[in-house]
C-alpha cells in the first residue's frame, strides 16, 4: 500500500499534464489558473488523499472479511497516515519536474514510466539502506518517510525530530525543485512557441 500511496501520487500529477498535452488543452489549463503550479500540486494532494482513503477503506474491509488480517494492523496503519500526508510533497514535487517536461517533449510517457521504476524500486528494495545514509535521503524522494513508516510498522519504533526534519527538508526541496523546473520550462515553451497564446 505504501508503493501504491506514493506512486499515485507521483504519476497524478504527470498523467493530468500528459493528457492535457495530447488533448491540445493545456494551454486552457495555463490560462485558467492563478498558479499553475498550485493547480499541480492540488492535483497531486487529491489523488494521494483519495489513494490514502481507498487503503484505509481496503484493509478495514480485510480486517472484516480476512481473518489473519488483525485490527492491530488497522490501527498502526491509521498511525502512519499522518506522516504519509507530511511527507507526499517531496513525490508531488517529483511529479511536477516530469509534468513541466510535458510542456517542452510532448512524448515523455516513456521517460516518467522508467523515473516511476527506478525511484520507486529503489525505494521499496532500499529505503533502510538509504535512510542510514543522511546525503541519499535528500537525494531520493520520499526515502527517509518510507524507511520511517516501514521501521513505526514493523518495530512500532517512534518518528524521531531529525528523522522529521529530514522529511521536510527533502519535501521542500522537491517542491522547491519542481516549482524552479516547471517555471523555467513554461518561459522556454513560451520561447518555442509551444504556449504560444501568452
Amino acid at each position: 500500500m505504501i508503493w501504491l500511496i506514493a506512486n499515485n501520487s507521483f504519476i497524478s500529477v504527470v498523467d493530468s499534464i500528459v493528457s492535457e498535452t495530447v488533448q491540445g488543452t493545456i494551454e486552457q489549463l495555463y490560462l485558467n489558473s492563478s498558479s499553475f503550479f498550485t493547480l499541480l500540486l492540488i492535483k497531486g494532494l487529491v489523488s494521494s488523499v483519495i489513494t490514502i482513503i481507498q487503503s484505509v477503506l481496503t484493509l478495514f474491509i480485510c480486517v472484516l472479511l480476512v481473518p489473519s488480517v488483525q485490527a492491530v494492523f488497522f490501527i498502526q496503519w491509521l498511525s502512519v497516515l499522518p506522516l504519509f500526508l507530511i511527507s507526499i510533497f517531496s513525490l508531488i514535487g517529483l511529479g511536477i519536474m516530469c509534468a513541466s517536461l510535458a510542456l517542452k517533449y510532448k512524448s515523455i510517457s516513456s521517460f516518467y514510466s522508467m523515473v516511476s521504476s527506478i525511484v520507486f524500486g529503489i525505494l521499496t528494495y532500499g529505503a533502510v539502506f538509504i535512510s542510514s545514509k543522511t546525503a541519499l535521503t535528500l537525494l531520493f524522494p520520499f526515502a527517509e518517510a518510507n524507511a520511517a513508516i516501514q521501521q513505526l510498522l514493523l518495530r512500532g519504533s517512534s518518528l524521531t525530530p531529525n528523522t522529521l526534519t529530514v522529511i521536510l527538508c527533502n519535501d521542500g526541496l522537491y517542491l522547491l525543485l519542481g516549482y524552479l523546473c516547471l517555471k523555467f520550462l513554461i518561459i522556454k515553451s513560451k520561447e518555442g512557441g509551444s504556449l504560444s497564446k501568452f
